[in-house]
């Protein structure tokens, strides 16, 4: 199956990573470019310049400390001659005074983010950083080096490798660390690893218990809506610039290429546990459900080195991701950071991470893991005593800061997570969606309430004059909601799309968050274009070789259109080649349900590949051609329950909109 066929069987995009092509200008209807930030706006950037944290200068000479070299060029090529992998140029602008158009603080986040290289972090460890949203990071062992988390594309860790190699040593790789299940932290393996290595197993690649399967179960079933909304918090059809994206908070981009998933062949069970690579030995945290669904921090007895992994950054990180994902656990995360530095804090000397820069002297670490700490704690914990006396997600967001001892701190600044966002995840974790108001228990849908908003203040014209005048006044909040209601009563009428426009840019100038700046900024394009930007194409995707069966088959089961199988019952036999597990597919009341080890006597059986499945009930390719490629064994019936299903089913679009109704 090619390229785009993969793509097209998933309908999930992990991280930037897959993405290999965008057609900005298809949709265009208005060519406006980016605005200049308002009167309203320069003034908030200065007043927010004023409050910089003062310890700035201790986080700069620790992004600098250790340099060795940076990449000798300023852009390395994509393996597969699809333009860049990375362009070390693209963020060179982030320098000097912050202008009017980006807030402050983040403007310098971004600029030590922004700084690549290769940096010696202690004795025996050091990492690349800059080269992707992630870093890489090299820890010698008697022979080689252990590798934690090998980036997101083989062109960025192999460009790597070749930098420590040589600036350092010419070491093999002797071991490799999946930290989490996100595909930053291990989808460039095949730049550090051959085929010949992976094929041997005699490089050991250790992961948390259940990263397989949480690597596909993140994306798997709502991949096509995470996919989407990546595209806004990663700012990926966003060109760099003054007035559009910095960056992602979490580093300066994301390295495009070559990916793969290499399945561990070493798992951590429990903390404490101790593994030597090498002779080298390395103590093992869990640290599952916060950051990751499964995720390992560790510690190295020899250097005196903790990794925290995405535990700890330089930044409060997403309590719920906004691209979309499940609740994570605040006050676990919290805990986390506490069994840390009783675990490894009395002799921790280094302390590393896998985004971001390290941070070095056993006191001041203590005191950083104990303030970031406390910021997870202290987000938690008042969010859930505001909840529990009757205040609403929205009322607690705007009422909850962080006491100065923490919001002065760098690290607890919301560069990537919010404490706004954040508040909202918490509440949702224990109450739901719902808040509690009555008018909210059952709102209608955003095109019906625009509409009754704008004929509630007179039309077109009225709702426009009041957004216009909060607009004028700086409040980009009420203006953007009034203009929201007005596009989506009224989604041709220009002079609304363009007010709103400028009302979430101005939000997107002022953010301290890269991803809400991302986010905003994404808005203003598409509608300035009339549009989503068009998805074009995929690289070649793992997600399902980590996937289970029961994952493959719920995907299908999320896809049956009601209307295409209302009144009808089918019956179908398969076999999955990869595992050999056969299952009984039956639809009835329009639902599709499963049994593993059942078979209909009766019913249609097929023998197939994962991918040769879902090609074909996806309706991507006929059964023939399926068949005449190796894919589909019809080992009894005609075909017909195979076609049947397939024209159930729905097929949704990765660039839906999200700004437009």
């Amino acid at each position: 199956m090619g390229l785009n066929m993969r793509t097209k069987v998933l309908s999930v995009v992990l991280t930037a990573g897959l993405i290999v092509a965008c057609d900005d200008a298809s949709q265009a209807i208005n060519t406006t470019k980016p605005k200049d930030a308002t009167a309203v706006t320069r003034t908030l950037q200065s007043v927010l310049a004023a409050g910089m944290p003062k310890n700035i200068e201790r986080e700069l000479e620790f992004a600098n400390r250790g340099f060795i070299a940076a990449w000798p060029a300023s852009e390395i090529e994509r393996l597969d001659g699809k333009g860049l992998s990375i362009d070390f140029l693209n963020n060179d602008f982030i320098t000097g005074k912050a202008p009017d158009t980006v807030n402050p603080l983040l403007w310098r986040h971004m600029e030590l983010s922004g700084k690549e290289g290769l940096y010696k972090v202690s004795e025996g460890i050091y990492q690349v950083r800059g080269f992707d949203v992630s870093n890489i990071t090299f820890i010698e062992t008697d022979n080689g080096y252990v590798v934690v988390d090998p980036l997101t594309a083989s062109e960025a860790a192999a460009a790597a490798y070749t930098l420590i190699k040589e600036h350092v040593g010419d070491r093999p790789i002797v071991g490799v660390i999946y930290t989490h299940s996100h595909s930053d932290h291990f989808a460039g393996i095949g730049g550090i690893l051959s085929e010949e290595d992976i094929a041997s197993g005699n490089v050991p690649i250790i992961a948390p218990e259940g990263f397989l399967e949480e690597t596909a179960k993140e994306w798997m079933i709502a991949g096509n809506a995470m996919g989407r909304r990546a595209f806004y918090q990663f700012g990926l059809w966003l060109p760099y610039g003054e007035r559009q994206s910095v960056g992602m908070g979490t580093g300066p981009r994301i390295a495009l290429g070559d990916v793969k998933l290499v399945p561990p062949t070493r798992d951590i069970t429990h903390t404490g546990e101790v593994v030597t690579v090498d002779g080298l030995d390395i103590v093992f945290q869990m640290a599952p459900g916060a950051e990751a669904p499964v995720e390992i921090n560790f510690y190295i007895p020899k250097y005196k080195a903790l990794c925290m992994a995405e535990t700890a950054t330089a930044t409060i990180h997403n309590v719920q991701t906004l691209r979309g994902a499940a609740v994570r656990d605040a006050k676990g995360w919290a805990d986390y950071l506490t069994e840390a530095d009783t675990l490894f804090g009395a002799d921790t000397e280094v302390l590393f991470v896998t985004h971001h820069w390290p941070r070095f002297g056993n006191e001041y670490i203590r005191t950083y893991l104990a303030k970031h700490r406390d910021a997870y704690k202290y987000l938690h914990d008042q969010t859930v005593r505001m909840m529990n006396t009757g205040m609403t997600p929205n009322e607690i967001s705007d009422a909850l800061s962080l006491p100065e001892s923490l919001n002065g701190e760098w690290y607890n600044r919301g560069f990537y997570g919010s404490i706004s966002h954040n508040v909202k995840a918490v509440y949702d974790k224990y109450m739901g969606w719902y808040n509690g108001i009555p008018a909210e228990l059952n709102p209608h849908a955003p095109v019906e309430r625009g509409r009754r908003y704008m004929d509630a203040m007179g039309g077109q014209e009225g709702l426009l004059a009041e957004g216009q005048k909060a607009f004028d006044e700086g409040d980009y909040r009420w203006s953007a909601e009034l203009l929201q209601h007005l596009v989506f009563a009224a989604p041709s009428y220009r002079a609304g799309r363009e007010l709103l426009a400028d009302s979430y840019e101005q939000l997107g100038y002022v953010a301290e968050s890269a991803i809400w700046r991302n986010i905003y900024l994404t808005g203003a394009k598409e509608l300035r274009q009339g549009g989503a930007d068009k998805y074009t194409g995929g690289s070649e995707s793992y997600i399902l070789e980590a996937a289970t069966d029961d994952q493959v088959l719920d995907l299908a089961a999320v896809r049956l259109l009601p209307e295409k199988s209302e009144g009808k019952e089918l019956s179908l036999n398969i076999k999955f080649r990869e595992t050999q597990n056969s299952f009984n597919l039956r639809v009835k009341n329009s639902v599709l349900v499963y049994h593993q080890d059942m078979t209909d006597t009766s019913a249609e059986t097929l023998e197939v590949s994962r991918e040769g499945f879902l090609a074909v009930a996806f309706g991507y390719m006929p059964l023939a051609a399926a068949r005449i490629a190796g894919m589909v064994s019809l080992e009894n019936g005609s075909g017909d329950a195979i076609k049947a299903l397939s024209e159930m089913m729905e097929n949704p679009s990765l660039d839906f909109e999200i700004i437009l109704p």
